[in-house]
């Protein structure tokens, strides 16, 4: 009813349909000699038409074929006619078959069986988590087919839920529902910002709290953060509501110092960037695996210093961990921004290469996570408007220390390092190296800064 209201597509969104686009496209090729509806007409109603007419035809296969049944609109990825019967394909780019698939794919599933009186058959592509690149791509191999179960209670479940969105949309007025974790469940919704959550002036949303807390606060006309009762909220809130009301900083110093407790010097900072793609470039690796490429150590002993290989000829992780803990070797402590990253990365390593597991472990027993002092905001300061992310809160604590103007992100760096590795011209690809290592080397620089700021912070 208000498109106007739909959030902006977020970057790391944008690049994960981009990438969906990609497996769609070559899963094409297990069926070729297709055609494209959604390229060969511009609206719903003519693709419609035009299914029908290539049907009609029998061309045997059709990319994006699109059906309606009640209203509800589909475009199956693949559809196969083989004379008798019907084979629908939707195709994912994931490694596993979720509920949420296999939801979407008995959707489609239902409109198919009303709309044909023939046999219809539905089936799943995934990606297979088990294969790995040996020599080129072999599609057969790389994609996993998942033959789709007709069961009749699902069939009663869908027309339910056609009704009831039906109902939805008939009406002038938006749900009266109240926010809360379907939100975000089983995908972010488009209005999110909209409707939910409900946002304060202080940039706090409401938590997502139970259905019964919800809306017994709704009854109550809490509509604003800074209403809520305090005892009603989790700890971390109340840190946050304690910040707000004050308009000061909230520091846990007991929590800050048994965090120090486990800062040995020397210490010097560190940031690590991955790079992940549903097709494996590189010689036996899998679909999405992580492949770390750049990593920047930073102390005021050394400086930045950087650890950077570019994959285009054969696998280099074994180089690029050498040169790594090379880097990291003189110091007793090394500070990450979550090290999730980090420690995923470091135990792949470990278990690829016995000669450096050890060695990877110990530099996973140095990481001291500076993240550890926001995220349930032990420290928290109303600046930060609800805002966790290293970049948000260096804002705040430091804010002379410049920020990247042209990546601005992980998904940057991602697009960025694709680009290289693309690149023939040398002093492109030079540029293209600098501008990541710099936006890396200021990541490690902003977790460095943000330690050395909290001791005077809490003495303050």
């Amino acid at each position: 009813h208000k498109p106007q209201l739909r959030d902006p597509v977020a970057p790391e969104l944008k690049h994960r349909f981009l990438q969906g686009n990609q497996i769609g496209l070559l899963a094409h090729q297990l069926f070729p000699g297709g055609i494209d509806v959604s390229k060969q007409a511009r609206t719903n109603s003519d693709r419609l038409q035009l299914t029908q007419q290539l049907l009609t035809q029998n061309q045997r296969v059709l990319y994006e074929a699109t059906f309606e049944c009640k209203g509800l609109l589909v475009m199956v990825d693949i559809l196969v006619h083989t004379g008798t019967e019907l084979l629908a394909y939707e195709v994912k780019s994931s490694t596993r078959i979720t509920e949420t698939y296999l939801s979407d794919a008995q959707l489609q599933f239902w409109v198919l069986k009303q709309v044909f009186k023939q046999p219809v058959k539905m089936h799943l592509i995934g990606i297979n988590p088990q294969y790995r690149l040996n020599g080129s791509l072999d599609l057969k191999s790389y994609f996993k087919i998942y033959p789709l179960q007709e069961e009749p209670s699902q069939n009663l479940s869908t027309e339910q839920d056609v009704a009831s969105g039906h109902r939805v949309l008939e009406s002038s007025q938006a749900p009266t529902l109240l926010p809360g974790k379907h939100c975000i469940k089983p995908y972010k919704c488009d209005f999110f910002n909209h409707c939910n959550p409900q946002k304060s002036q202080h940039g706090i949303p409401i938590p997502q709290m139970s259905q019964e807390v919800l809306e017994s606060w709704n009854q109550k006309k809490y509509f604003d953060f800074t209403d809520l009762p305090i005892n009603e909220l989790p700890a971390k809130y109340q840190r946050i509501r304690w910040a707000i009301q004050k308009q000061s900083w909230h520091l846990d110093t007991d929590f800050y110092h048994l965090w120090k407790q486990g800062i040995v010097l020397p210490v010097a900072s560190m940031d690590l960037e991955t790079w992940t793609s549903p097709l494996p470039e590189i010689q036996a690796t899998g679909p999405w695996e992580s492949i770390p490429f750049l990593a920047a150590v930073y102390s005021h002993s050394q400086g930045l210093q950087c650890a950077f290989v570019d994959h285009t000829e054969t696998d280099q992780r074994y180089a690029f961990t050498c040169q790594l803990l090379k880097l990291t070797e003189p110091f007793a402590s090394i500070l990450v921004f979550d090290k999730t990253l980090e420690t995923l990365t470091l135990q792949t390593i470990a278990g690829l290469y016995p000669d450096l597991k050890q060695a990877c472990y110990n530099l996973i027993d140095k990481f001291r996570d500076v993240f550890e002092l926001f995220k349930e905001a032990h420290v928290y300061h109303p600046q930060f408007q609800h805002q966790f992310n290293l970049k948000s809160i260096s804002r705040v604590l430091n804010p002379e220390i410049p920020e990247s103007d042209i990546l601005k992100n992980g998904i940057d760096a991602l697009i960025a390092f694709n680009a290289y590795r693309q690149e023939t011209n040398p002093i492109l690809k030079e540029i293209t190296k600098n501008q990541l290592e710099a936006y890396c080397g200021m990541d490690a620089q902003m977790t460095y800064a943000i330690f050395e700021k909290l001791p005077a912070l809490f003495l303050k």
